[in-house]
């Protein structure tokens, strides 16, 4: 016989809806107390959700994700949301715990009224500098067959998740557009306010390519922006008309911006109505965008990064960890889809594989290593 004593993640559920102190109980027992009450005089109480915030990327089959807390702002306090949080700002997160950053807890009258609250909540948990599963709670909030499910729960269903897996972890392409017009102004001004644009010559304030930004001869003034983002790249082209509104351009969808502003919070109008409202921080060469509590992180891909990813045959990691499984050896022949190596992170193995058909020239890792996120493991070359 298996005898659990520990509380549950969901306990702080239990605690709302009954108005009880499980911990309290459980300090009660260690002393040779008495259970308080008797289960049939357990009073609940309205409805309550749980969501776990994890450091997580669930667009890449929810590998764990890595780095610094930068940045860290959650839901104003009231009295029926409950934060249980285990991290501060600076904090590391890394590969060798549980990655979970904070659990939300909401009460309210009814399961409609709770999921409301929770989406209102967890669209002010805002986390800089490292991915999260915010997006994806919301999209699974927001789903209308979770939504529409009566307090029985007859309409939802545990496979809710799997089975609509694919929509939950997309974003909307108009949240990402969105979100790429704001990272692109911000850089643009960025650019701007320090004088070093697509042409360069910060050290000459006088410059003509600093004095006449964006200039172009014989078109409109314009800026390319070149961000990456789960792994696909995006271009944002950024034209100043005469009149002194943009054009955006992000594929073969087109913009049309009045105005914009930056003070703590970057705003873009359209006409006199505000067409996005965000918080923006940069890291380095990474710029997190928080819009409609949805968190974007872009890369900036900068020309010479580019030349030399495509030079390169290697293999990159998608995730720290550990190297547990090495297959092959320098000089052998791979095919397409051979797996290489695994990598253990968070008691999960993710297999490497062959991208191509090709030779191993290089093995940059063995195993018992760790190894970071992007760094290159093996190089394969194609023999073609």
């Amino acid at each position: 016989i298996e005898m659990n004593t520990r509380l549950q993640v969901e306990h702080p559920v239990t605690e709302e809806i009954t108005n009880l102190d499980l911990v309290e109980w459980q300090f009660r027992i260690a002393r040779g107390e008495r259970l308080p009450l008797v289960q049939n005089k357990v009073q609940m109480s309205g409805h309550a959700i749980e969501a776990r915030v994890y450091a997580e990327v669930p667009e890449k089959e929810f590998l764990p994700a890595t780095g610094e807390i930068l940045h860290l702002k959650f839901p104003d306090e009231c009295d029926n949301i409950r934060l249980e949080i285990g991290v501060k700002k600076g904090d590391y997160i890394g590969v060798n715990y549980d990655s979970m950053i904070a659990k939300v807890i909401v009460k309210n009258k009814d399961r409609q009224s709770a999921l409301v609250s929770l989406q209102k909540a967890l669209s002010s948990f805002c986390v800089f500098g490292v991915d999260t599963n915010v997006s994806f709670l919301q999209s699974i909030i927001s789903k209308q067959q979770l939504t529409n499910s009566n307090d029985d729960g007859t309409q939802s269903r545990t496979s809710f998740i799997e089975d609509n897996l694919l929509e939950l972890v997309q974003l909307p392409p108009s949240a990402i557009n969105a979100a790429l017009m704001v990272a692109a102004f911000y850089d643009y001004e960025t650019q701007t306010k320090f004088g070093h644009g697509s042409q360069g010559c910060a050290d000459d304030l006088y410059s003509p390519w600093v004095v006449e930004k964006s200039w172009r001869l014989n078109l409109p003034k314009s800026e390319t922006f070149d961000f990456f983002f789960h792994e696909e790249k995006f271009k944002v082209l950024i034209s100043i008309n005469p009149d002194g509104t943009y054009g955006v351009a992000i594929g073969d969808q087109q913009f049309h911006i009045s105005r914009f502003s930056n003070d703590e919070r970057l705003v873009l109008w359209c006409g006199d109505t505000i067409f996005c409202d965000a918080e923006v921080f940069q890291h380095f060469d990474s710029i997190s965008v928080f819009l409609s509590g949805r968190m974007f992180r872009f890369e900036k891909l900068l020309i010479q990064s580019e030349a030399l990813m495509l030079m390169s045959g290697g293999i990159c990691s998608p995730l720290p960890g550990v190297v547990t499984k090495l297959f092959v050896e320098s000089g052998k022949q791979v095919k397409t889809g051979e797996s290489l190596m695994v990598i253990e992170a968070m008691k999960m193995e993710h297999e490497i594989k062959a991208p191509i058909d090709g030779r191993v020239s290089g093995i940059y890792f063995g195993v018992g290593d760790k190894v970071d996120e992007g760094v290159e493991l093996i190089l394969v070359e194609d023999d073609r």
